[in-house]
């Protein structure tokens, strides 16, 4: 209450998830996962706090929304684009399925006093590990990052790990591209994609 957002992996939770990050500075995601069909965008100052990225996630449940095209591929979360901004995401998991290349998980466009801790992307396969699923075709058209930090992005970046062993040469567990920073990483444990780099900063200073 008042948003009433469910956190039960099957409700839309995405207007409920909006309209509180609109309406307050500081959102507490509890326990849950939260399905939405859209981006959910935060403001320069929106502080979206989960309990771990294992507890509080973010999530799609397939190809719907506007998560439909490889070619054109969408955030869960998107921030504000601001060198200013003092945007805080932490304890909060972002899970986009292996078979669904229409979407990522992030595009960061905060700089200044801005923190991201305890966010885990997540590219688990909706089926399950083991189940009778060709993951192939999915991650053939997989060619966005998993996290993209780009225009005004910067700022700190906490306890960072990726291990997805996705084929197509273009994809980047982060790609950092076109900033000025600063923009700063302790513990970045980037390893196993099979594409033609893991990490990658380009076009930046």
């Amino acid at each position: 209450s008042p948003y009433n957002a469910k956190g039960d992996g099957y409700t839309n939770d995405t207007t409920a998830l909006q309209n509180a990050i609109d309406q307050n500075e500081i959102v507490f995601l509890p326990k849950g996962f939260y399905r939405v069909s859209s981006t959910i965008k935060l403001k320069l100052n929106t502080k979206l706090i989960g309990i771990d990225p294992y507890f509080s996630n973010i999530i799609i449940r397939n190809d719907e929304g506007h998560f439909i095209d490889p070619a054109n591929a969408k955030p869960l979360v998107e921030t504000a684009d601001s060198s200013t901004a003092d945007t805080i995401l932490d304890g909060i998991g972002i899970y986009v399925p292996r078979e669904t290349p229409g979407a990522y998980a992030l595009k960061w466009q905060s700089g200044g006093k801005s923190i991201l801790r305890r966010v885990k992307p997540r590219l688990t396969p909706f089926a399950g590990y083991g189940a009778p699923v060709n993951l192939v075709q999915y991650d053939d058209q997989r060619s966005h990052p998993l996290s993209l930090i780009t225009n005004n992005g910067g700022g700190k970046w906490y306890n960072q790990y990726g291990e997805f062993n996705i084929t197509h040469p273009d994809y980047r567990h982060i790609l950092v591209d076109s900033i000025r920073g600063p923009l700063t990483f302790y513990m970045l444990q980037s390893q196993y994609a099979l594409s033609d780099a893991i990490t990658e900063i380009r076009n930046s200073k």
